[in-house]
């Protein structure tokens, strides 16, 4: 087959273009809703963002495991899905972007992120050496490198 066999009708061409221009405003009309809560409820708003940051993270990492595993047991049994799970890891960069609302967040987030809290409890004074804002950062920055470096190779 050639690269003709694949190319798409002017009908589909067109239909395309219209879910194109219809998802590109709905994205536009969910972007102002979330900078608005963000404005007026910031607590909902971290909660809800950092729920959806974990599950999009989630299905890039499993499609990353996916395609490594199927990679390293070099069986014909994921060349089907081997190009989707490439084309997801290749989100990676985009969602260390998006990490950035979650470090935003961190105060209204993570409760130990707040020196008087962790004052008052003991369990958190313990716990102070992982639990810190400087090494949370320091993690995230590893994490998103390793993923990076094991997606570019």
């Amino acid at each position: 087959m050639s690269a003709q066999d694949f190319t798409l009708s002017p009908q589909w061409e067109r239909d395309l273009d219209r879910v194109r221009q219809r998802s590109l405003g709905i994205g536009i009309v969910a972007l102002l809703a979330c900078i608005i809560g963000a404005i007026f409820w910031p607590d909902q708003f971290f909660r809800a963002y950092l729920f959806s940051y974990m599950f999009y993270i989630g299905l890039t990492l499993g499609c990353m495991a996916l395609a490594m595993l199927q990679y390293l047991s070099g069986g014909a049994w994921g060349i089907v899905i081997r190009r989707i799970t490439e084309a997801v890891t290749r989100t990676i960069p985009l969602l260390g972007i998006l990490f950035l609302p979650v470090l935003a967040g961190m105060k209204t987030l993570y409760s130990w992120s707040h020196a008087e809290v962790v004052q008052a409890d003991p369990l958190l004074q313990h716990k102070h050496l992982y639990l810190n804002v400087s090494f949370f950062i320091g993690r995230a920055v590893f994490y998103f490198a390793g993923w990076f470096i094991l997606d570019i190779s």
